[in-house]
Formats: structure tokens, C-alpha cells, sequence
């Protein structure tokens, strides 16, 4: 069974892998874990897959210190399957996946 912390120990990889994100974590607000019968929406529908969601507040300096969030979206058994950027100024989304070796790779 997958716990909030192995949750909050993969978003602490992926931000290894997006140095640029870590950046710009607004570190006075709480993360938000939680498990979610919604976490990953299947494209092409309007239907979403049960995993885990975790949203972390973000800032953005070159506007005005603008806020916005950064949601990173787990399967059930905790595999990363997307990180979505609300922020302006960033690429919106980029898709996830593990490989073989267990790395956490960009499916895009």
C-alpha cells in the first residue's frame, strides 16, 4: 500500500530531475497529498482513474510574484504519470512514466 510519504519521497525525485521547479517552490505554504478516486484524467474523455494527487504552491518573481501551483498526479500504486504547471510563463504538462530500471523518465 502506498503511503503519503513515498508520495512526498518521488515528488522529492522528480524535483531533482526539474531543478527549474524546485526553484520556484513558495516553501511557506504546506504541501497537499492526498489519495483521489480523480487523479488522472484518461485523455480523449471525461472520465479520471483513482491515484494520488500532490499540489505544491508556486512563485513566479518575474511577475510580480504572482502565485500559482504545481500538480504532480500518481497512479495507485504511486508511479509518477504527470506533472501540470499552473503558473505563467512555464510549460503546462509533462507526462511521466518509470522505465525498467525503476528511473522516473518524460514520456514527452
Amino acid at each position: 500500500m502506498v503511503t503519503k510519504e513515498q508520495i512526498e519521497n518521488t515528488v522529492m525525485e522528480i524535483l531533482e530531475i526539474y531543478p527549474k521547479l524546485k526553484e520556484v517552490i513558495d516553501n511557506d505554504f504546506p504541501w497537499k497529498i492526498m489519495k483521489t478516486d480523480s487523479a488522472i484524467m484518461v485523455e480523449g474523455t471525461d472520465k479520471y482513474l483513482p491515484g494520488w494527487n500532490c499540489f505544491i504552491t508556486s512563485v513566479n518573481e518575474t511577475l510580480n510574484f504572482k502565485r500559482g501551483f504545481i500538480s504532480f498526479s500518481f497512479d495507485e500504486e504511486g508511479t509518477p504519470k504527470e506533472i501540470s504547471v499552473y503558473d505563467m510563463g512555464r510549460p503546462w504538462s509533462y507526462k511521466l512514466s518509470r522505465d525498467s530500471n525503476g528511473n522516473i523518465v518524460a514520456l514527452d
